[in-house]
């Protein structure tokens, strides 16, 4: 008995502890509930999800679905190597949903948003130091890069629509499409604004004309030199501050999110705010749970 109230008491520290560091989390998430109103215009893709102001869609969860329902097995604890690029109303997928020593086992394909429908193919592959990245699409096919960091191993594979097959190896010159069939991606790596277009890396805006680079405002500075940040930081609870942050434009639009992680525990969930070139005007649009990729106008 005393050694069953014992392990009880083992397995009960770390859950409180849990508890306990959650606290100020879910404490300051309810202050952005209540006094911030979520902006219901925008859409924005986390690492697995689909969110607007009024739904979800767990299109990771739906592709692990269609994953088993294909007789496959997906590895739980290790299903992370996932990429998704949002194009139109679909969500092109390169996932390593399993591994078998050092075998890694991979879906392609897509997530119709509208429908929820899943169209996949499959392949298996060595998993040492290769990495994979979106090319281009149309409405016929997806084309992807397959390949080694720094090494001689440059695959093509193109994934099509018609027949839901993906073929390795692929000579993407033997594809048939005129420039202007050509999907357009969501997430932009420039934003215009006065008409001047900026190339956006990372938490620098250069301008396409003339060079020119400026420097936006980035980590703990941005709590006093944004006076939203601040109003909120004065609601919250936290001893430390660490903030995180990085920008995002879909083109027309300039956006930011910030993540607050001072030690292992949160102060705060991913917050996400529209801005304009210079931050003299920014807007709360709403918070995540997980990391932001895209935002985009809601489908």
């Amino acid at each position: 008995m005393k050694k069953s109230l014992l392990l009880f008491l083992i397995l009960l520290i770390p859950l409180t502890s849990c508890f306990q560091r959650n606290e100020i989390f879910e404490h300051n998430k309810r202050i952005l509930d209540e006094n911030y109103e979520v902006n219901a215009n925008y859409a924005v893709v986390t690492g697995r999800t689909y969110q607007t102001k009024d739904r979800t869609i767990d299109f990771g969860n739906l592709i692990d679905k269609q994953i088993r329902r294909d007789g496959k097995g997906v590895e739980v604890i290790y299903n992370t190597r996932f990429t998704s690029t949002l194009v139109e109303d679909n969500i092109y997928f390169f996932y390593e949903y399993k591994r078998v020593e050092d075998i890694g086992k991979f879906a392609v394909g897509y997530v119709d948003l509208v429908t929820s429908k899943v169209y996949a193919d499959y392949f298996e592959y060595e998993r040492s130091g290769l990495s994979w990245e979106y090319l281009y699409s149309t409405d016929e096919f997806v084309a992807y890069k397959f390949y080694e960091y720094g090494g001689t191993k440059d695959i093509k594979m193109v994934f099509f629509k018609d027949s839901n097959k993906l073929e390795f190896n692929y000579n993407l010159n033997k594809l048939e499409y005129n420039a202007s069939e050509l999907e357009e991606v969501q997430e932009k790596e420039y934003y215009i604004q006065d008409g001047i277009k900026y190339t956006l890396d990372w938490n620098k805006l250069i301008n396409s004309s003339t060079g020119e680079v400026i420097t936006l405002p980035n980590g703990n500075e941005l709590r006093d030199s944004v006076p939203i940040i601040k109003e909120i930081y004065d609601k919250f609870t936290y001893d430390t501050i660490s903030i995180n942050l990085k920008y995002l434009s879909n083109g027309d639009e300039l956006f930011f999110y910030i993540q607050d992680r001072p030690t292992n525990s949160l102060n705060a969930p991913f917050m996400l705010f529209k801005c304009n070139l210079d931050l003299s005007e920014v807007s709360y649009i709403g918070y995540y749970d997980h990391l932001i990729f895209n935002v985009v106008l809601e489908i």
